[in-house]
């Protein structure tokens, strides 16, 4: 059965997922840390407050690839990819200026974007 990440909800540390929600729903909280690591996700459809989150992880899943949205993610500084099965990088990966941390043991990578 494939899993797919539509929206994402925090609440106390935990997240659960939802359907036809809107970002601007959130507008008044602030999120800028959101672990989906060890959450079986195939697939990366939507994640929301790309333009708040600062450390992002998804180690250990199941991901193939990654959306070409991940350009959006401008304030990331951290980013957990390992222990995926990822085969290649979008170059949209190079526009994410503030990423400091960047994971990507255990994947099946064989080159990396110029």
């Amino acid at each position: 059965m494939k899993k797919t990440l539509l929206v994402v909800l925090l609440s106390a540390g935990s997240y659960a997922m939802e359907h036809n929600l809107a970002e601007n729903h959130f507008d008044d909280h602030v999120t800028t840390t959101l672990d989906l690591s060890h959450s079986q996700i195939d697939e990366l459809d939507y994640v929301p407050f790309r333009d708040q989150l600062i450390k992002l992880d998804l180690r250990t899943n199941n991901l193939k690839h990654l959306p070409k949205t991940i350009s959006e993610f401008q304030n990331l500084r951290i980013l957990y990819l390992d222990k995926n099965r990822l085969s290649a990088i979008p170059l949209e990966m190079n526009q994410l200026r503030n990423l400091l941390v960047l994971r990507l043991d255990n994947n099946k990578l064989s080159e990396l974007p110029p």
